[in-house]
Protein backbone atom coordinates (compact mmCIF):
# COMPACT_ATOMS: atom_id res chain seq x y z
CA UNK A 1 0.00 0.00 0.00
CA UNK A 2 3.06 2.26 -0.16
CA UNK A 3 3.29 2.94 3.56
CA UNK A 4 6.56 2.51 5.44
CA UNK A 5 7.10 -0.67 7.46
CA UNK A 6 8.57 -0.38 10.96
CA UNK A 7 11.53 -2.74 11.31
CA UNK A 8 14.08 -3.53 13.99
CA UNK A 9 14.29 -5.18 17.38
CA UNK A 10 11.06 -4.81 19.31
CA UNK A 11 9.39 -3.31 16.23
CA UNK A 12 5.93 -4.07 17.62
CA UNK A 13 6.67 -1.97 20.69
CA UNK A 14 8.06 0.83 18.52
CA UNK A 15 4.98 0.75 16.29
CA UNK A 16 2.66 0.92 19.32
CA UNK A 17 4.66 3.84 20.76
CA UNK A 18 4.37 5.78 17.50
CA UNK A 19 0.63 5.07 17.36
CA UNK A 20 0.14 6.35 20.91
CA UNK A 21 2.48 9.33 20.84
CA UNK A 22 2.55 10.40 17.17
CA UNK A 23 -0.81 9.56 15.60
CA UNK A 24 -0.21 11.69 12.49
CA UNK A 25 3.03 9.83 11.73
CA UNK A 26 1.33 6.54 12.60
CA UNK A 27 -1.20 7.09 9.80
CA UNK A 28 1.68 7.07 7.31
CA UNK A 29 3.03 3.73 8.55
CA UNK A 30 1.92 0.27 7.51
CA UNK A 31 0.30 -2.01 10.06
CA UNK A 32 3.04 -4.53 9.17
CA UNK A 33 6.23 -4.79 11.20
CA UNK A 34 9.49 -6.68 10.66
CA UNK A 35 10.78 -7.80 14.03
CA UNK A 36 14.46 -8.65 13.62
CA UNK A 37 14.50 -10.36 17.04
CA UNK A 38 11.92 -12.85 15.76
CA UNK A 39 14.04 -13.55 12.66
CA UNK A 40 17.09 -14.10 14.90
CA UNK A 41 15.13 -16.56 17.10
CA UNK A 42 13.96 -18.36 13.96
CA UNK A 43 17.56 -18.76 12.75
CA UNK A 44 18.76 -19.97 16.14
CA UNK A 45 15.93 -22.51 16.23
CA UNK A 46 17.11 -23.78 12.85
CA UNK A 47 20.66 -24.23 14.15
CA UNK A 48 22.48 -20.98 13.43
CA UNK A 49 25.75 -21.25 15.38
CA UNK A 50 25.98 -19.30 18.66
CA UNK A 51 28.01 -16.12 18.41
CA UNK A 52 27.02 -15.47 14.80
CA UNK A 53 25.03 -12.43 15.88
CA UNK A 54 26.75 -10.31 18.50
CA UNK A 55 25.11 -7.26 20.04
CA UNK A 56 27.24 -4.18 20.58
CA UNK A 57 24.95 -2.78 23.26
CA UNK A 58 25.47 0.86 22.25
CA UNK A 59 21.77 1.74 22.62
CA UNK A 60 21.98 4.66 20.23
CA UNK A 61 19.27 4.88 17.59
CA UNK A 62 21.54 4.94 14.53
CA UNK A 63 23.81 2.20 15.89
CA UNK A 64 20.82 0.02 16.83
CA UNK A 65 19.30 0.43 13.36
CA UNK A 66 22.55 -0.45 11.61
CA UNK A 67 23.12 -3.43 13.90
CA UNK A 68 19.58 -4.76 13.37
CA UNK A 69 19.99 -4.41 9.60
CA UNK A 70 23.33 -6.23 9.70
CA UNK A 71 21.84 -9.04 11.80
CA UNK A 72 18.91 -9.41 9.41
CA UNK A 73 21.30 -9.59 6.45
CA UNK A 74 23.46 -12.23 8.22
CA UNK A 75 20.36 -14.27 9.00
CA UNK A 76 19.18 -14.16 5.38
CA UNK A 77 22.64 -15.14 4.08
CA UNK A 78 22.77 -18.01 6.58
CA UNK A 79 19.30 -19.22 5.60
CA UNK A 80 20.19 -19.12 1.90
CA UNK A 81 23.44 -20.97 2.56
CA UNK A 82 21.72 -23.74 4.50
CA UNK A 83 18.39 -24.08 2.73
CA UNK A 84 18.77 -22.35 -0.62
CA UNK A 85 16.06 -19.82 0.21
CA UNK A 86 13.79 -18.69 3.06
CA UNK A 87 11.05 -20.77 1.41
CA UNK A 88 13.32 -23.83 1.61
CA UNK A 89 13.75 -23.28 5.34
CA UNK A 90 10.00 -23.00 5.88
CA UNK A 91 9.37 -26.12 3.79
CA UNK A 92 11.83 -28.08 5.94
CA UNK A 93 10.14 -26.86 9.13
CA UNK A 94 6.64 -27.75 7.90
CA UNK A 95 7.78 -31.18 6.74
CA UNK A 96 9.40 -31.86 10.11
CA UNK A 97 6.25 -30.74 11.90
CA UNK A 98 4.20 -33.09 9.74
CA UNK A 99 6.54 -35.98 10.54
CA UNK A 100 8.07 -36.22 7.09
CA UNK A 101 11.78 -36.10 6.37
CA UNK A 102 12.98 -33.39 4.02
Amino acid sequence: DGRAIVAGRGAGFDRAFVAAQMPTLSERLSHRVLDVSAVELFCRALGMPPGTLRKAGAHRAKDDIEEARAHLERCMVWIQGCFGSPKGALTKIFEAAAGRSA
